[in-house]
């Protein structure tokens, strides 16, 4: 199915990447003509800073690796429990000098801090597991989908799980209201908070399966499911798509 996922320009670099070779691609990612070893991942080279860190953390199916923006070279390395399947699609997320990673392949739902050049974990459950869907911070919560059937809250001190509701999706926070499109393509305007779930407004947007996370721009929602249907959804005026 190739690899899903856009560059990052952190600084004068593009980090971005490589489209492997046949199924078994010996290659990751590429970055000024520097390349990092590891089969590919879906997951988006993420720009990070963490104290005078800056850096770009890359996702293979092995391996989170943190590599030094400027030069490519690598500051630290994690290794990633397989089994099964290992594909890792979702983008790490970064809570100050933690990250979460998520994959339903292999099962993969944990926390891990980072400290100068060493990575170790602070926690591992399956309390929330994310096949395509990313995981967002809110309130100091994470908060995201589950097995894309339901979206849940988890606590990133220990991985409770605080609220869960009876779908999945993408969600975009704003200073607002959270913007969800959810996996059916109901568009949901909710009060997202670490106590509770109030959803504010919901509207069908598309039919099918959406799974591309929606972008927002000038109070415009752009929206797409899996046939390729793009909708427009004007945020001031809701009624007119």
């Amino acid at each position: 199915m190739g690899i899903g996922s856009h560059g990052s320009i952190p600084g004068r670099n593009l980090y971005r990447k490589r489209q492997p070779k046949g199924r078994n691609g010996d290659r990751h990612a590429e970055a000024s003509g520097r390349r990092s070893d590891g089969k590919p991942g879906h997951a988006s080279p993420l720009p990070f800073g963490l104290g005078p860190q800056r850096g770009v953390a890359i996702l293979t199916e092995e391996h989170l690796v943190g590599v030094d923006a400027a030069s490519g070279r690598a500051l630290w390395r994690q290794e990633l429990p397989r089994s099964g399947l290992s594909y890792k699609i979702t983008d790490p997320l970064f809570l100050g000098d933690r990250v979460f990673l998520t994959a339903s392949y292999g099962g993969l739902c944990a926390l891990f801090r980072i400290t100068g050049g060493s990575v170790r974990g602070v926690w591992k459950t399956r309390s929330l597991v994310s096949k395509v869907l990313n995981p967002v911070l809110v309130d100091g919560c994470i908060v995201g989908s589950h097995h894309e059937k339901s979206f849940r809250c988890i606590d990133p001190a220990g991985g409770e799980i605080r609220w869960e509701r009876p779908f999945a999706g993408s969600v975009i926070v704003t200073d607002g209201p959270c913007l969800i499109l959810t996996t059916t393509g109901e568009l949901i305007l909710a009060k997202v908070t670490a106590k509770s779930f109030q959803e504010l407004a919901r509207k069908r947007v598309l039919e099918g399966k959406c799974w591309t996370p929606p972008s927002l721009s000038a109070a415009r929602l752009y929206c797409r499911n899996a046939a390729g249907d793009l909708v427009c959804v004007d945020l001031g005026n809701p009624q007119r798509p």
